[in-house]
Formats: structure tokens, sequence, C-alpha cells
């Protein structure tokens, strides 16, 4: 009785972490993307200087939290999401806002899709 006791707590504890971990990640997801469309929205009312300063909290976010989406995402998804980050960034510096609305956009699909790979779905295990 003892072992199936413990046994139940170590499923216990490996499904509590798992949906802590998938809490975790949906939650730093979620506010990339929230801000990669605000930075969108900013370039569609012509707000240079909003969406200049929204992709600079972006990319501290995204500097904060990258070591964290290194533990679910690999090495080349973390590198595309960083290289269309500091793209928006540096065509914000130069006016092309056309660009850089379509890296903000890149930004939020990518990371969207990274997402749904991690969701414990048949698709995603198989």
């Amino acid at each position: 009785m003892k072992r199936l006791v413990i046994a139940l707590g170590i499923i216990g504890a490996i499904a509590a972490i798992a949906i802590i971990s998938l809490l975790m990640l949906w939650s730093t997801c979620n506010a990339i993307t929230e801000q990669a469309e605000s930075i969108c929205k900013s370039l569609d009312e012509k707000n240079i200087d909003n969406a200049n300063r929204q992709s600079q909290q972006l990319e501290d976010y995204w500097e904060e939290h990258r070591g964290v989406l290194s533990f679910f995402f690999r090495r080349y998804q973390i590198s595309e999401i960083s290289i269309s980050i500091t793209m928006v960034r540096g065509l914000l510096q130069y006016n092309d806002t056309a660009l850089a609305g379509a890296f903000c956009q890149q930004i939020s699909h990518r990371i969207n899709e990274f997402w749904k790979g991690e969701l414990p779905l048949p698709g995603s295990i198989l």
C-alpha cells in the first residue's frame, strides 16, 4: 500500500510540474504576442514613437524570458524570434514601418505556432 501511495505521489508531482510549466509558458507566450500585436497596432495608427517604445519593452521582456523559453523551444526557434525582435527595433529606427509591421506579425505567428507545438495533444506527441 505504501508503494501505491508513493507512486501516486510521484505521478501527482509530475502532473503538477507539467501543468505549472504549461501555465508559465502560456503566460510568457501570451505576453510576447500581446506586445507584438500592440506594436502592430501603433504602426497602423502611424504612432512611430509609441511603437519604438513598445519595441524596446518587447526586446527587454524577451531578454528576461528567453532563458525560460529555452527549456521548451528549440535553439533555432529561439534564434528566429530573437532575430525578428531585433529586426523590428532596427527597422523602426529607420522608419521602415511596413517591414517592421511584417516582422511583428511574424513574431506573433511564430510564438503561436511554437505554443501549439508544446501542447500535450496527440499531434504534438506522436
